[in-house]
């Protein structure tokens, strides 16, 4: 499941994830990111992971483009999540999208990290 968490920095796009996501989300994430674009030049993404399960294959196939399509449009990521593979692929991720900064949080800093990603 894919919850929009309401934040009051309009640039931010704030999700919860737990379990699986569907196609459907996706879709309805993409159109929010694109209304918000509308308005602000560059966004922030703010996500937390809860008992992350994975994404559909059709939403996968609808993601994985829109990612390509968009990078440039977002300029920081704040990861929180206590799910240690997170970590390691945003380092990853660092070198493939270097002009997104993106750090990684966890449970514990869920303050701190959503100070980060309004600064």
């Amino acid at each position: 499941m894919l919850e929009i968490i309401p934040f009051q920095d309009t640039r931010v796009i704030a999700m919860k994830l737990d379990g699986g996501i569907s196609t459907a989300e996706i879709e309805q994430t993409w159109e929010l990111i694109e209304e918000l674009r509308k308005i602000h030049e560059k966004l922030r993404v703010y996500v937390e992971y809860h008992n992350f399960s994975g994404i559909d294959f059709q939403g996968l196939l609808i993601n994985i483009p829109k990612k390509f399509e968009h990078f440039t449009d977002f300029e920081r990521e704040a990861v929180v999540s206590d799910q240690q593979w997170l970590s390691t692929s945003i380092k990853v991720g660092d070198r493939f999208f270097p002009s997104i900064e993106v750090k990684h949080f966890g449970f514990e800093e869920i303050q701190q990290a959503q100070q980060w990603i309004q600064e």
